[in-house]
């Protein structure tokens, strides 16, 4: 949910962006925001010093623990392919060349709120990983506060 919300909120901040190849520029106009994208594709792909690393393998060790091998082989391949894709998309953002800068791709004005909740996210998906335990604890005392 972490890795969607850095995403999505990163690619949401900017205007006109419909194809996978202007997203290039998002390196050229906002750094930050470009960092938390490729942070979040890594995170998606499951690369380890995030969270999704550590979501995917708890998944994994979960179904083999419960002995559906073959499902938890079919996963793992699965996973394995979505990750070259993930790595393609950040190859292609990250190292090819910009071949025309779009100058109508222009960030719209991000409200405190938004760029608080996007940063809190990237951040968290470091957190989460060498700290899982945190995670539990929020949402326990979210939980406490809710009732």
């Amino acid at each position: 949910m972490l890795t969607g919300l850095v995403i999505w909120g990163s690619i949401l901040t900017f205007n006109k962006i419909r194809f996978i190849s202007e997203l290039k520029t998002i390196r050229l106009i906002n750094p930050f925001m470009f960092v938390c994208l490729l942070t979040g594709f890594f995170s998606l792909a499951g690369i380890p010093p995030l969270a999704g690393f550590l979501a995917k393998l708890s998944i994994f060790i979960s179904a083999l623990e419960s002995n559906i091998y073959v499902i938890s082989i079919f996963v793992i391949l699965l996973s394995i392919i979505s990750t070259f894709y993930y790595l393609k998309l950040i190859k292609i953002l990250a190292f090819e060349k910009i071949a025309n800068y779009d100058l109508s791709i222009n960030i719209k004005s991000i409200s405190k709120l938004n760029s608080l909740i996007i940063s809190i996210a990237f951040l968290s998906l470091f957190v989460i990983f060498f700290s899982p335990i945190s995670l539990s604890l929020i949402t326990y005392y979210i939980s406490l506060i809710c009732i």
